[in-house]
């Protein structure tokens, strides 16, 4: 099962000194929310990440173990893709960091 690859998804734009505790994760910055993706080595990093969420105050919308691209169940059908345009957003490459050090 491990390592697996995750998204987490955050209220509100987290600013980027914060983002910097979330170590290698891509970070993608909404109006609204912010969404963390990433792989993690195992369940106990998973813990750790989400008590970071927690000790920053941050609000949790989500957190949701991803498919491998090799898996079929990753390919989003083209009727099932949104017709909308996307809502803009920034992507942010965080720092190599461990997840939660200081």
């Amino acid at each position: 099962m491990y390592p697996a690859r995750y998204e987490i998804r955050l209220k509100g734009r987290v600013s980027g000194r914060t983002l910097e505790d979330f170590g290698h994760f891509r970070a993608t910055v909404r109006p609204v929310e912010t969404v963390l993706r990433g792989r993690l080595p195992d369940q106990v990093t998973l813990l750790r990440l989400l008590s970071r969420v927690r000790s920053l105050g941050l609000e949790l919308l989500g957190a949701r173990q991803l498919p491998e691209a090799s898996d079929p169940r990753s390919a989003i059908p083209a009727e099932a893709a949104p017709a909308e345009a996307a809502p803009a957003e920034e992507t942010v490459q965080v720092h190599d960091r461990k997840v939660g050090s200081r």
